[in-house]
């Protein structure tokens, strides 16, 4: 069921509907009465989404509370830093999700600070990531695990972003972010690739393009563009290290194993856990941030996970079994 008012093809009108939206029209938006509507008129047994953060589904879940309908969503996003967590914010007073498929029991204990309703946590750990785990098993995608040796997570910062809003130089990080790393592979001779977070035909590969280069003027760099939704696993899993700054990619790839280093250069609150250990480093300098990632690309996995100080299973659940643990539940 489309919600996004650009991706609403046709719209579905009766007298039925013309009745209830009078009726309700003080109480939610036009669209939002219209969703309930349909929902009530479809009479589904279950509604599931995997945008967690979606307003429609919280005002819809709730309208429909009492009903036999069951509700699910599936974490998508990494929230921490964001409006959805803060509490006292009315976005986050309007959160309302009956079962929530989260990463972890991180977000279990970031929502439960909070002014946020979510009757019932599972922790299920990445859907993408059991997506991709499950490709992998079934021989559908062939892959060298040590094509690169260093993966950096393209993240553009935009000027209008609502996370970290607090944080006055979070738009110039991700660019010092991306120079060390360059600056490092240049120096050492190591392989890179710079996984972008756009397709080559959306507008905003082009931004994405434009951001590093204001920031790379000295550095020649290739960022690759979205090929498809598993393509930033895919340039992953074929690297020795995967390199972030608050992306929800970096909690989502740890699920398979592979080593990560978050950087939180400014030492904001929101962004020092769940990493934690020899996988997160804040305020550090080229030396500090060249010093470690040679330290982890000669690392083994096991050494790398027994220097964590929370367990990797608190930045994401074990994931393998996500899709079907999230049927389980659903089908119930």
């Amino acid at each position: 069921l489309p919600v996004r008012k650009d991706e609403i093809k046709e719209i579905f009108i009766s007298f039925g509907l013309f009745l209830f939206l009078l009726k309700n029209f003080f109480k939610n938006s036009i669209k939002q009465n219209y969703l309930i509507y349909l929902i009530k008129l479809i009479s589904p047994k279950i509604v599931i989404t995997a945008v967690e953060n979606s307003g429609d589904f919280h005002v819809t879940s709730k309208s429909l509370r009492r009903s036999k309908i069951k509700f699910f969503a599936v974490q998508h996003s990494d929230l921490r830093g964001s409006d959805y967590v803060e509490k006292g914010n009315p976005i986050n007073k309007l959160f309302f999700i009956p079962t929530f498929f989260c990463f972890s029991n991180y977000d279990k204990e970031l929502f439960e600070k909070t002014d946020a309703k979510i009757n019932k946590f599972i922790p299920a750990g990445s859907l993408k990531a059991s997506i991709f785990l499950k490709k992998l098993k079934e021989k559908k995608i062939a892959l060298n695990e040590n094509k690169y040796d260093i993966c950096l997570i393209g993240e553009p910062a935009s000027r209008t972003i609502d996370d970290l809003r607090d944080l006055d130089q979070y738009y110039e990080i991700p660019g010092k972010i991306a120079k060390f790393t360059l600056q490092l592979c240049k120096k050492n001779n190591l392989s890179l690739v710079f996984s972008g977070k756009n397709p080559e035909l959306d507008y905003q590969h082009l931004e994405e393009v434009l951001y590093y280069k204001y920031f790379l003027k000295d550095h020649p760099f290739d960022i690759l563009p979205k090929k498809n939704s598993l393509s930033t696993f895919e340039n992953a899993f074929q690297s020795k290290l995967i390199i972030g700054h608050a992306s929800t990619f970096l909690r989502e790839i740890s699920a398979i194993n592979k080593k990560v280093l978050q950087l939180n250069l400014s030492g904001h609150n929101a962004l020092k856990q769940p990493f934690s250990g020899i996988s997160y480093l804040e305020k550090f300098s080229y030396e500090i941030f060249e010093e470690r990632v040679m330290a982890l690309l000669s690392m083994e996995y096991t050494n790398f996970k027994n220097k964590l100080i929370l367990d990797n299973d608190y930045v994401v659940a074990k994931s393998d079994d996500a899709i079907s643990n999230i049927l389980k539940e659903v089908l119930n």
